[in-house]
């Protein structure tokens, strides 16, 4: 009977002690970036700044990885201060949160390795016994970012310009800060070394590595139908003006990049995604030639192509001549969400001040109902508040949440 007893007693304790695993197709758990699905199982997250989100109940949470390099990721609960995970090779477990309160929680497995560093497969999340995931909402705007290695975050964390892997950090670049700053998704698809034209390796950009699904493989293809963006940024130029590119290859290479884009997200004359064309923020911009060009890529899709939904930034040399670290990045990202504010539509910190002028009122009311039922229109002037590509009642949702607010 004691014995019986002990048994029972173990079975208890065990089932108490018992985890829940959560596998990589669970719906409630969100990706975002250019993550390869081929296998549902363990999807791989190649390029900076792909991420997997979850809201989970319990006090603990784990994730197991399959690593096939030396990446270095971010875990971020409740959108606190991110840990930094150094994977190892393998298929591997992560202790991410323990000790938490018993409630539902936010966590985040952040890419910070650049993508021509070997990918990484997401396998599971492991939860506390009873607990489940929650799905958690997918913020409203969309934002995508080709560049270098300003981009990419290369050397970001360094002292000095020291490009270890374990410096580059994605989550803390210019664009990844924006897009958190305007509550928006971010594409980040920056190749250290790339050119327009010129590149420190074969190949460039809008040639070799815009499309690529996994950035360390040319065969692999991004399905450009599965996500559109409502704002593009290119900063490129920096390493062409080192490796020499001239005004007669700049210029053409811009243009054609931006029309490339516009084709591959089916762009009418009437619907274009509004496109940043920036550079800096290193030498390229401290003094030379290099921002004129950019001017003068916007002119010609202005005036050949009758596309005025392009935009000029230029970010001030950083003062260093190294890669931009954690202060010149915050300080571009504050540029960068200046700008955008002043500039665009849709992307007021408001959301529903269609019109950015501060207020939302019957003006911002006017430009959805100028849109109504309009559907794959892209961001729509603004007036597609939920971030589908449609105007449809799900937008006068948020309206009339923040309706009069300023």
């Amino acid at each position: 009977m004691k014995r019986l007893v002990c048994i029972l007693l173990t079975i208890i304790c065990t089932a108490v002690r018992a985890a829940v695993t959560i596998p990589a197709n669970d719906p409630n758990i969100l990706y975002t970036g250019r993550i390869d699905f081929s296998n549902p199982l363990a999807p791989v997250l190649s390029w900076s700044g792909s991420s997997v989100i979850a809201n989970f109940q319990g006090t603990s949470i784990k994730a197991t990885l399959n690593e096939m390099g030396g990446n270095y990721f971010y875990s971020i609960i409740d959108d606190g201060t991110p840990n930094k995970i150094p994977l190892l090779s393998g298929t591997r477990t992560y202790t991410i949160a323990t000790g938490l309160a018993d409630t539902t929680h936010k966590v985040e497995i952040y890419k910070r390795s650049e993508a021509i560093n070997w990918p990484s497969e997401f396998v599971n999340f492991i939860i506390d016994n009873g607990k489940k995931l929650t799905p958690p909402p997918r913020p409203i705007r969309k934002m995508e970012f080709y560049g270098d290695s300003i981009t990419a975050g290369l050397a970001l964390d360094a002292p000095d310009d020291n490009q270890a892997a374990v410096n580059t950090n994605a989550y803390l670049t210019y664009g990844a800060i924006t897009a958190r700053n305007l509550n928006a998704e971010c594409h980040i698809t920056a190749v250290s070394g790339i050119g327009v034209v010129k590149s420190w390796f074969d190949g460039n950009m809008p040639k070799d590595y815009y499309y690529r699904l996994i950035g360390s493989n040319g065969s692999t293809y991004w399905d450009f139908n599965q996500w559109k963006p409502d704002l593009i940024l290119i900063n490129l130029g920096q390493n062409d003006k080192w490796l020499g590119t001239t005004q007669a290859q700049a210029v053409p290479a811009y243009v054609n990049f931006v029309n490339t884009l516009r084709t591959r997200y089916g762009d009418s004359a009437a619907k274009k995604i509004p496109v940043i064309m920036a550079l800096g923020s290193m030498d390229a911009t401290q003094s030379g030639p290099w921002p004129g060009y950019i001017q003068q890529a916007i002119d010609s899709l202005h005036s050949t192509y009758s596309d005025n939904n392009v935009y000029k930034v230029i970010f001030p040399w950083c003062g260093i001549y190294s890669h931009p670290h954690a202060p010149q990045h915050a300080a571009m990202a504050q540029q960068l969400t200046n700008f955008i504010i002043d500039n665009i539509p849709g992307f007021s910190l408001q959301i529903g001040d269609i019109n950015n002028d501060l207020s939302i009122d019957f003006l911002d009311f006017a430009v959805l109902a100028n849109h109504w039922l309009q559907t794959d229109c892209g961001p729509c002037e603004g007036a597609d508040l939920t971030g589908d590509n449609n105007v449809t009642m799900a937008d006068i949702l948020p309206l009339a949440q923040n309706w009069l607010s300023d």
